[in-house]
This record gives C-alpha cells, structure tokens and sequence, in this order.
C-alpha cells in the first residue's frame, strides 16, 4: 500500500473518529440535559405535592375547632345554660381550658355577652364594642347564621397574634347568639418553623392576598426585613407580577429565584380562607426525590 492510500485512509478513520466522537458527546449532553430537565420537573411536582400535604393539614386542623364550636353550639341548643350568666360562663371557662383556646364568647344577638381568657382566668360582661373589628366581622356573620373564621390580628388582652372562630347559635330554628374561640397562630408556627419542611431544605410562610406576610418562617433563608412580596429585589419585576396576578385571581403560582447563590423554587398556594397562601420554596436540588427515596 503506498503513502497516499494510507494517508488517505488515516484522514478517513480520523473524521470518522472525530464525527463519532462528536454524535456520543451530543447524545450524552442531550440525555444529560433531558435528566436535568426530569429532575427540575420532579422538583416541582414534589414541592407542589408538599404544599398541598401542608394546606390539607391547616385546614383540618380549622375545620376540626369549628366542629368543635358547632358540637357546643348543639349543647347550647338544647339546654337553658344560655339564659343562665353563671352556668354560661362555667360552660366558657371548662371549653376553653379543654380545648387549648385563648379566649370563648358567647355574643347574644343584642351585642351583649361574656368573654372568657385564660391570661385573666375570669368571665368578664363585654358587649360587641369591646372586640377587635376582625372579630366583630365574623361575630356578625356567626349571628347571621354562617361559620367564620377571622383575619389575624393582635388581641390587646392578650398581647399576641391571634384569629377567631366564630358559629352560630340556634333556638327553635332561629339564630339566638354567637360562639366564638380565640385561637394563636401557633398552628401556623408549627409548620412555617418546622426544622423538616420539605426534607428540611424548605421553608413555609402565610401570606395575605395582598402580598403583606402575616406567619414569616424563622428559617428562611432570606433575612431582609420585608413587609411583602413584592418589596426589595429578592424577585424579578416578572415573577412580581405573575405572583401580584395569581393572588389577585386567587390561583396558585410556581417559580424560581435566585438570592445569595441560592437557586430557589416557590409555590404560592390558596387556602381558599380569607384570602390567605402558603408561600413554599426549597433550594433547588434540595429535596429528595421520588426514585432517591426508594
């Protein structure tokens, strides 16, 4: 075989070698990259799947005080312990000291009633101008026949966040008064301040609708003092916005952000209760997956 055979047949050999080389490299960037992409969505879809394990619990634990409130309210309804100031503020005091409430109300529908707190330890007389606006919202409801719960707000009895169950209380078919319960905010603080949120790579906050934190988690990762969502630039002028039309729709909302080279996801979710949302995020690649799990 002479030299230009050969040379000829090298030169061949070599650009097949270098064209092999180049298809192998492109595929495995590509099932690379298809991985990345399948980790990335199996990300969301676990923070997702979290969040909702986390607003199913809030909201049982809500729904399992004001089934608490109506099973008294039916206790009321067929006694007289309502017509009776001593034996209605007995009733108060054990409830709520049974119950791990700060505070019972039993409001008749003329704005008077009795109120008892366990910083005090007393029934006190108190009529509807003695409450919280917030309260007094859903005291009016109650009283209209429907069961509510309140914005939170600070209780100047108390001295603490806290928000109000409110049920109504029924006489022969007709609303007669109201039962309410003060409750803190530690079943929010429980789960925003939880050292295992999402595996412990995550962090919860309540937002309101308006993007104002009401529960801001002891652990984020975020130590600016912000009021809201939208305030500083720890996200985009984008994801402020697509956050501002979720919440104002009332839907729920996923993406990232980046703050001190931490890459973040985020899921905003309603509790479909006074306009309130769980604000989730996890550091990217911080969650274990389905299949890491196994």
């Amino acid at each position: 075989m002479d030299e230009k055979k050969l040379a000829k047949q090298l030169r061949r050999i070599t650009i097949i070698t270098i064209i092999g080389s180049l298809l192998l490299s492109a595929i495995g960037f590509g099932i690379f990259g298809y991985i990345m992409k399948s980790a990335h969505e199996a990300e969301h879809a676990q923070l997702q799947a979290d969040t909702a394990e986390y607003k199913g619990r809030l909201l049982r634990q809500m729904d399992k005080n004001l089934q608490i409130l109506t099973t008294l309210s039916k206790a009321y309804e067929v006694s007289t312990i309502t017509d009776d100031p001593r034996q209605l503020g007995q009733s108060l005091m054990e409830s709520n000291a049974a119950n791990d409430f700060v505070s019972m109300v039993y409001m008749r529908k003329d704005g008077t009633g009795l109120m008892h707190t366990t910083e005090s330890g007393e029934v006190e007389a108190i009529t509807m101008d003695d409450l919280h606006p917030y309260a007094v919202e859903v005291m009016e409801s109650a009283l209209q026949g429907k069961n509510t719960i309140s914005k939170i707000f600070r209780s100047q009895a108390l001295d603490e966040k806290i928000f109000v169950y409110a049920v109504p209380v029924f006489e022969n078919g007709e609303v007669v008064g109201a039962l309410a319960a003060g409750d803190t905010i530690n079943i929010f603080t429980d789960a925003t301040d939880g050292k295992t949120v999402m595996g412990g790579a995550g962090y919860l906050h309540l937002i309101a609708d308006n993007g104002m934190f009401l529960v801001r988690s002891e652990n984020t990762l975020v130590d600016e003092e912000m009021k809201n969502l939208y305030e500083g630039d720890v996200f985009s002028e984008q994801t402020k916005e697509e956050m501002r039309a979720a919440l104002e729709k009332g839907e729920s909302v996923c993406g990232e952000y980046t703050y001190e080279g931490n890459r973040m996801h985020f899921y905003l979710v309603p509790l479909d209760v006074n306009g309130w949302y769980l604000f989730c995020a996890n550091k990217v690649g911080g969650l274990p997956l389905p299949w890491e799990m196994l």
